[in-house]
C-alpha cells in the first residue's frame, strides 16, 4: 500500500470541500487500493455532424494538480476521449454522448 502524502501542512482552504466527503465514496481513490478499468465507456450516441470528431488519444494533462488523487488517476489513465469541434462549426443539433456500463448506457447532456 502507498503512503498518502497530504498538503494539509500548508492549509490552501480547499480541505472544506472534503470535510464531509464519505471516504466510501472514493472507492480506495484515497489510499491507492481502488483498480481503474481501461475500458472506454464514453461513446458517441449518434453519428457526429461536419467539423466534429470524437476520439481516444493519450494526452498530456493540460495542468498541474497538487491533488494526490487526481494525480493517481492521471497515473493510471491511459487514454483520454477528446470531442473536438473545428473553429467556426456552427452545429443546429446538440451533440449527444453515452456512457455504457456494461448492458446499461447512461445518457449525458
Amino acid at each position: 500500500m502507498s503512503v498518502l502524502t497530504t498538503n494539509y501542512l500548508t492549509p490552501t482552504g480547499r480541505e472544506e470541500a472534503w470535510r464531509f466527503t464519505p471516504l466510501k465514496r472514493l472507492h480506495g481513490l484515497h489510499d491507492g487500493t481502488a483498480v481503474q478499468s481501461d475500458r472506454a465507456s464514453l461513446i458517441a450516441k449518434a453519428t457526429l455532424p461536419a467539423g466534429v470528431t470524437f476520439t481516444r488519444e493519450n494526452l498530456e494533462p493540460l495542468t498541474n494538480s497538487d491533488d494526490v488523487i487526481i494525480e493517481r488517476v492521471r497515473g493510471g489513465a491511459t487514454s483520454v476521449a477528446h470531442l473536438s469541434i473545428a473553429a467556426n462549426t456552427e452545429l443546429s443539433e446538440p451533440i449527444f454522448l453515452a456512457r455504457t456500463a456494461g448492458a446499461t448506457a447512461y445518457k449525458l447532456r
